[in-house]
């Protein structure tokens, strides 16, 4: 969604190359000796490619491969790439938008969804939205008064 930064317009309908032959932080591909499952390298050029929202989604998830990230994104939680597959399987959640995998679901859906994949064995990890839209475009307001020409980033934590 444009809410939680969109599709990066380098990479539209298309993976980005960090998924296209993936490797874990240390370079080392799935199946090598070595492969740490739990990570995913991301460089910062490829990071910088990406709307802020994915950004701070792509860091997050980088070093946590092995878990269901549900990102908050206003009164939603979204999931990208692999964990909306996921969900769309396990959960028979719709995706979302059509340019690359994408689901969620509403906040008050949380504490069943999570129930639900903890139970079948998966790892979930909860980014919380530290930030309203409101309270962004306030500060963004603020921040163009200050400097016509600048625009505040969604916080995330």
């Amino acid at each position: 969604s444009a809410a939680a930064g969109g599709a990066s317009p380098c990479w539209e309908g298309t993976p980005p190359p960090f998924l296209v032959d993936p490797t874990d932080r240390a370079g080392v591909r799935p199946g090598e000796a070595g492969h740490d499952g739990r990570t995913l390298r991301v460089t910062d050029a490829e990071l910088a490619r990406l709307s802020p929202g994915m950004e701070q989604y792509w860091r997050i998830k980088r070093n946590n491969m092995d878990c269901v990230l549900c990102f908050k994104v206003g009164k939603f939680y979204e999931l990208f790439e692999d964990d909306a597959h996921l969900v769309h399987r396990e959960l028979e959640l719709n995706y979302m938008g059509k340019a690359r995998p994408h689901a969620g679901f509403p906040e008050a859906a949380l504490p069943k969804y999570a129930e639900q994949l903890v139970a079948r064995g998966y790892r979930l990890a909860v980014v919380e939205q530290m930030e309203t839209p409101a309270q962004l475009a306030e500060r963004n307001r603020l921040a163009k008064v200050a400097n016509p020409r600048a625009k505040a980033e969604r916080a995330v934590r």
